[in-house]
């Protein structure tokens, strides 16, 4: 008997870029769970596949169904996968991230996200944000957005000193 749903689930590898550039929060692995991602994924292996057997490559023992998708690249993969691309999963799961932080840390959390710039982490926001920013539960707790929400909250727990520390 077949099971009557199945979780789709994609673990994706280091995808870095030739010229050696990467996102500075880009995990080495991470998971694509959401169904529609899962099949844009396999949609560009797919094509990547075709493409290099109308090139004429053998590939009687290629395995591109469990790698992450860069054997056979095409640009479609390589918008879909780069971690740098804004068009990308990578960019959509922190995006994602960035949208559900608290309120108060959200534009912080948006600039992290961007991998653009290393913001300075906002001033007065109280300890109790940051630890329940890091304490959240993550509707998808191994995305491409995982490294960015465990060092994000910690970056301001770092930079915190209680009120009746000394110079302070």
């Amino acid at each position: 008997m077949r099971p009557t749903s199945r979780t789709d689930r994609l673990v994706m590898g280091d995808f870095s870029r030739p010229d050696g550039a990467r996102h500075p929060h880009h995990p080495r692995s991470y998971e694509i769970t959401d169904p529609a991602e899962a099949a844009e994924v396999r949609a560009v292996r797919e094509l990547g596949r075709r493409l290099a057997a109308e090139a004429g490559e053998y590939l009687f023992d290629c395995s591109c169904g469990d790698d992450d998708g860069t054997r056979h690249p095409t640009p479609e993969s390589g918008r879909l996968l780069d971690p740098l691309s804004p068009e990308g999963i990578p960019a959509r799961h922190r995006a994602r991230w960035a949208a559900a932080a608290p309120g108060a840390l959200r534009e912080y959390a948006e600039a992290l996200a961007s991998g653009t710039e290393e913001p300075a982490p906002p001033a007065g926001v109280p300890l109790s944000v940051a630890f329940g920013w890091l304490g959240a539960v993550r509707q998808e707790p191994r995305d491409a957005a995982w490294l960015l929400a465990e060092r994000a909250p910690m970056r301001l727990l770092a930079g915190a000193r209680p009120r009746n520390w000394p110079g302070r």
